[in-house]
């Protein structure tokens, strides 16, 4: 008998334990439901122990006044809930989701302020001065500190009322994101085009160069009438190339000086219109949230974008003249 009673006592035990686990797991379970909402949870903090009284006063000033303060607010941001659940954050700028983010963070935090202080007293005397003057206030609030009227901390039960005005603060969080990613992705794609057609007008140029001797190649770049003939001393150039043995120091190195003096000039210049185009092309992703696709979107720097691309072969050229002359 007194085994089978032992038995007994353990599966009792066992089968309680199971019983216990499975409580708290739905325990946790549920717990972790309930954060799933766009209500923020007020953080955890070591506060003294609020009268009831002041509880009981602020649970009543939500349930009577909750719903008020939100129209107030929507009011005062020009939205109605309709807006707020098509608002779509991909089709507004960037801007305007910073500026709107910052309204509506305005109108939360007083809310929260008049909770925490236990002022809505004075919200109700007297509402539109205490709206007009306390979003200011309300900013640098310390909420919950040793300077507080009461030290209330509200619940997500007092904030339920303004959920919708939470729900679009979400939507416009999530777009500010959302922009900022795209433009880093539209400015990465952006680079990587501009590095492979670089590398395919390099690979173009190097097979020009292969196809000519040096005498065509020289010539080439004298008949470029924007860089090498302004040089002037063309002769001096042909009896380079033809190897004539009567050129002298002198002719030769102020040659090159020249030729260096044009490098220097026309890589200045394509810096120049290289940092006008990477500012175009930053202010056109900023503007239309996307990146450059079309030819009417370079429209407006075209003449800009042409150039530069000439002055790449330009300058190579000129340095390809220079080693030459310096070989000689």
């Amino acid at each position: 008998m007194k085994s089978g009673e032992l038995l007994n006592g353990m599966l009792t035990l066992t089968v309680s334990s199971l019983f216990k686990t499975n409580r708290n797991y739905e325990y946790i379970m549920t717990k972790y439901n309930d954060n799933e909402t766009n209500i923020p949870k007020t953080p955890h903090k070591k506060r003294t122990p609020i009268d009831s009284g002041i509880a009981m006063k602020v649970r009543k000033w939500v349930d009577d006044n909750g719903i008020d303060f939100l129209n107030k607010s929507l009011q005062n941001l020009g939205l109605t809930l309709q807006d707020i659940k098509d608002f779509n954050p991909k089709m507004a700028s960037n801007e305007f989701l910073n500026q709107e983010k910052k309204k509506v963070k305005d109108q939360l935090k007083l809310y929260d302020s008049i909770l925490s202080s236990c002022k809505f007293d004075n919200l109700e005397q007297n509402p539109e001065e205490d709206y007009k003057g306390s979003i200011k206030a309300a900013n640098t609030a310390d909420f919950g500190s040793s300077h507080s009227a009461c030290q209330y901390n509200p619940t997500r039960a007092d904030k339920e009322p303004l959920r919708p005005l939470y729900m679009y603060y979400k939507k416009l969080k999530q777009g500010i994101i959302a922009s900022k990613t795209s433009i880093r992705k539209s400015s990465v794609t952006v680079r990587k085009q501009a590095v492979l057609t670089e590398r395919k007008e390099n690979q173009a140029l190097s097979s020009n160069r292969r196809s000519y001797d040096g005498l065509k190649r020289s010539k080439n770049i004298i008949s470029d009438t924007s860089s090498v003939s302004s040089l002037g001393k063309e002769n001096v150039h042909q009896n380079v190339i033809n190897n004539n043995p009567k050129e002298t120091k002198k002719d030769k190195e102020s040659s090159i000086r020249k030729l260096m003096k044009q490098r220097e000039s026309l890589t200045k210049e394509r810096k120049s219109l290289r940092m006008l185009l990477d500012k175009f092309e930053k202010e056109f992703i900023t503007k239309n949230g996307r990146k450059i696709k079309y030819m009417n979107d370079v429209k407006p720097v075209a003449k800009e974008y042409s150039r530069y691309k000439s002055l790449k072969g330009i300058i190579h050229d000129l340095e390809d003249k220079i080693r030459s002359l310096a070989d000689l």
